[in-house]
Parts: structure tokens; C-alpha cells; sequence
């Protein structure tokens, strides 16, 4: 052992403990995260796994897991399917989204979130959510 040694193993345990307590951090805004948040006919469950959308005459899904930034809000890829009245014929697909192509932008504020879906071809969707809001949908008719 040399005079540096205690100081190499101080510095070891310091950036250990730095990013223990970081993955803690990012751990905690997953988990502030999951379940249901509801508002504007839009109802966003929210799982480890990513997450589904229903509205009256839609239906999505965030694929894979998500990193909330900084301020506990998240970016995602997923998909989003507008749905038309009357029955689904099944050779035609779920609507008129596009497979994981579509985006998800999330601030989230509180218990408040505002979340942004972008498909292509379609003006951007604004929606704000609350966190454990139940939401009564009426299906597309």
C-alpha cells in the first residue's frame, strides 16, 4: 500500500455512493410514474414496461420501459391508432396509426402531466392528464 491508497479507495466509494444514489433518484421518478392518469378523454396506465392509452376513439401504447428526465417528464416511442365508428375489420388493422411510430413528449408538473402524442401525417395531440383520475369513456360509436 502506498501513501495514496486510502485517498483511490476514498474516491472509489464516493462515485459508488454517487451513483447508487442517482439510480435511487431515477428509481423513485419510475415509480412516481406508474398507474393511471386520466383527463380529456384520454386515459395513460403507466407499467413497468411502458405503458397503454385509451380514448373514445383511439388506443396506443408506449413500447419499453421509461427514463423520466430531470424533471420527472419522459420522451417515448410507441403507437397510436385512431379507431372509426362501427366494428374493426381485422385485415385492416387497428386504425390509422402507423407500428411504433408515434411519439410521446411528457412534462410532468405535481400530480399534473401534459403529454404531447405526435403521429406522422397528424397535427400533434395535446392532452393533460392527472395523476389517478378515473375517466368514463365513451367508445367510438
Amino acid at each position: 500500500m502506498t501513501d495514496r491508497t486510502p485517498r483511490i479507495i476514498a474516491s472509489i466509494l464516493m462515485a459508488m455512493i454517487a451513483a447508487a444514489t442517482a439510480a435511487g433518484a431515477v428509481a423513485s421518478k419510475v415509480d412516481g410514474l406508474l398507474g393511471q392518469w386520466g383527463g380529456d378523454r384520454l386515459v395513460l396506465t403507466m407499467n413497468q414496461s411502458g405503458g397503454v392509452l385509451r380514448s373514445d376513439c383511439a388506443d396506443g401504447r408506449i413500447t419499453g420501459p421509461v427514463t423520466p428526465d430531470g424533471k420527472g417528464g419522459f420522451k417515448a416511442n410507441g403507437r397510436f391508432d385512431l379507431l372509426r365508428p362501427g366494428a374493426q375489420i381485422v385485415d385492416e388493422g387497428p386504425g390509422d396509426g402507423v407500428a411504433d411510430t408515434s411519439r410521446f413528449n411528457a412534462d410532468i408538473t405535481g400530480e399534473q402531466m401534459h403529454l404531447t402524442i405526435m403521429t406522422p401525417g397528424a397535427p400533434p395531440r395535446h392532452f393533460t392528464l392527472t395523476k389517478g383520475k378515473a375517466v368514463k369513456l365513451v367508445r367510438c360509436l
